[in-house]
């Protein structure tokens, strides 16, 4: 999923006064914190570019971290960033519940696809 890709399918599905501009920066925050979260904490994660987009960024070829269909996260993110915004509270704890599910089968899924970085014992 591109990031135009999430910007078009929120802005069908739950249309707001927010821009394109807004739902980048709420993107942008996810991906740092999947990488951080996510991506840092196994081998190889170091060789992934460290997400960094902004309005000015491409945004049809700009494609984001998680793959489908685990991509449905970001939707939910920017629903949930829409209707906190809009102070909806019952909303955005729903759209909140379906970020953290989606968020959280994609780490599940990342954990049992990628070998986890090994602590090495620091016996002084």
């Amino acid at each position: 999923m591109t990031i135009q890709d999430a910007i078009d399918e929120v802005t069908r599905l739950w249309p707001s006064d927010y821009d394109g501009g807004d739902m980048v920066r709420w993107l942008n925050r996810v991906e740092n914190q999947i990488y951080n979260e996510i991506i840092l904490t196994h081998e190889g994660g170091e060789d992934i570019e460290r997400p960094a987009f902004d309005e000015d960024t491409d945004w049809e070829a700009t494609v984001l971290l998680a793959p489908a269909p685990h991509d449905e996260l970001y939707i939910y993110y920017i629903e949930y960033q829409i209707d906190y915004n809009n102070i909806e509270t019952e909303k955005a704890s729903n759209s909140m519940a379906m970020f953290a599910a989606a968020y959280q089968a994609y780490a599940d899924w990342y954990n049992r696809t990628h070998k986890p970085k090994t602590a090495r014992p620091n016996w002084f």
